[in-house]
C-alpha cells in the first residue's frame, strides 16, 4: 500500500509498546529504478568503479514493519478498516477488537483487520551510485564488511564535503545489475528535485574533495590521494 496521508495527535506519554517499538525501528528496503544515468570511470592504485548520475531517478522507499517484531506478531502492519487506526502488535489487535471494552469507536471487529501490509513511498530524486568489483586483497567473506564501510566512508565525506546534515542524504546498497560480483552504492538528495549537491560530483574535482575526506574519516592521510587522484574516462 502506498503511503497515506496520515494525521496525528499529542500526547504526554507514550505506552510501553509505543516505546518498544522505538527502540526496535523499521525495516525498511530501499530501490533505485535506473533509466538513462550520466556516467564515468575512476580507474587507480587497483581500484575501479564507476560513478553515474541521475537527476529525477525514481527511489522507492519500502517499510515491512517492525525490525525484530515477535514470531507472534503480524508481518507488515495490520490497519483497522472501521477507524483507519495503524496496529502493530497482535495485543493492540486483540486490545482493539475486544467485543467489551474495544478501543476502537468503531467497534471493529476481528473481520475488519487488514493484515500483512507493507507500506512504500516513491519519490523522484537527484541519485548519484558508485560501482565496484570487490578489490583483488579483499576476501570474498568480507564483501559485506567491505561495502558497507565504503557506503558509510563515502556518505560521510560527502556531508562533510558540502556542509550537510545526515537528513540530506540517503544512501543504501544494491547488487549491480548485470555486473555479477559488483555491488552498486546508492545516494540521493532526500527532497524531491533535490539542490543540485550530488550533480556536482560528476566534477571530477569535486569527487576528489569528497575522496580525501572519505580518507579522513578512515584516518588515512588526505595528501595521499591514491586511486582518488587517478585517471578518470568520461562515457
Amino acid at each position: 500500500m502506498e503511503l497515506p496521508n496520515q494525521h496525528a495527535r499529542p500526547e504526554e506519554y507514550i505506552t510501553s509498546d509505543e516505546e518498544e517499538r522505538r527502540r526496535q525501528d523499521y525495516e525498511i528496503n530501499s530501490y533505485y529504478e535506473r533509466s538513462d544515468p550520466q556516467s564515468y570511470d575512476l580507474e587507480g592504485d587497483g581500484v575501479e568503479a564507476r560513478v553515474t548520475y541521475e537527476g529525477s531517478a525514481n527511489i522507492i522507499l519500502v517499510n515491512s514493519g517492525l525490525r525484530d517484531a515477535d514470531d507472534d506478531d503480524p508481518d507488515g502492519f495490520a490497519l483497522c478498516m472501521e477507524c483507519n487506526r495503524w496496529l502493530t502488535s497482535e495485543d493492540q489487535i486483540e486490545s482493539h477488537t475486544d467485543e467489551d471494552d474495544s478501543e476502537c469507536y468503531a467497534n471493529a471487529s476481528e473481520e475488519a483487520i487488514k493484515r500483512d501490509i507493507e507500506l512504500f513511498s516513491e519519490g523522484q530524486h537527484d541519485t548519484v551510485t558508485l560501482t565496484s568489483p570487490l578489490p583483488a586483497d579483499i576476501e570474498p567473506q568480507r564483501a559485506e564488511e567491505f561495502y558497507r564501510t565504503l557506503k558509510e566512508t563515502v556518505y560521510q565525506g560527502i556531508l562533510v564535503s558540502f556542509d550537510l546534515d545526515e537528513e540530506e542524504i540517503g544512501t543504501f546498497v544494491k547488487p549491480a545489475t548485470g555486473e555479477h560480483g559488483q555491488v552498486t552504492t546508492v545516494f540521493y538528495e532526500t527532497s524531491d528535485g533535490g539542490a543540485g549537491v550530488l550533480h556536482s560530483l560528476m566534477d571530477e574535482t569535486r569527487f576528489r574533495q569528497v575522496a580525501r575526506e572519505t580518507q579522513t574519516v578512515l584516518h588515512g592521510d588526505p595528501d595521499d590521494e591514491g586511486a582518488a587522484s587517478g585517471p578518470v574516462t568520461s562515457v
